[in-house]
């Protein structure tokens, strides 16, 4: 099997590292609820919305875990994925950025270029041969 392209790797590699990040952050946030004597910010907002957010977040960070490690084992779901992931990030961000979000401008600009790379034959033909899921994905 030849190597990853170094985009892909350093796609795989943020999303493992942004999911592994999250999923730290989640377990620490779990302790600080366990604890006596919490942030005033957390008692405020209510045992409900407090673990809604946990979850939510809970969510993105193993998707990005789950993207890292299908992008390295090369699976052809991983690139559905990514693109349903990226058809989500541009229904949130594209309408603040056409409101004048320039934040929001160089999201979805950034995002256009990731998706232009992720649908380029050779990036795709390694998740799929001749339009065909690989035997081994």
């Amino acid at each position: 099997m030849k190597p990853l392209p170094l985009g892909l790797k350093l796609l795989a590699g943020f999303f493992l590292i942004f999911g592994g990040t999250g999923v730290f952050c989640l377990l620490l946030a779990c302790i600080v609820e366990v604890l006596p004597g919490k942030s005033p910010g957390v008692a405020e907002m209510g045992p409900g919305m407090y673990w809604l957010i946990i979850m939510v977040a809970s969510l993105f960070s193993v998707l990005h875990l789950v993207m890292g490690i299908g992008v390295i084992r090369r699976k052809p779901w991983t690139w559905w994925l990514i693109v349903a992931c990226f058809i989500f990030f541009f229904a949130s961000h594209a309408p603040n950025a056409m409101a004048g979000g320039k934040k929001d401008l160089l999201s979805v600009v950034a995002g256009g270029l990731l998706l232009w790379y992720w649908f380029r034959p050779s990036v795709k033909s390694i998740f799929f041969k001749a339009g065909i899921p690989c035997a081994d994905g």
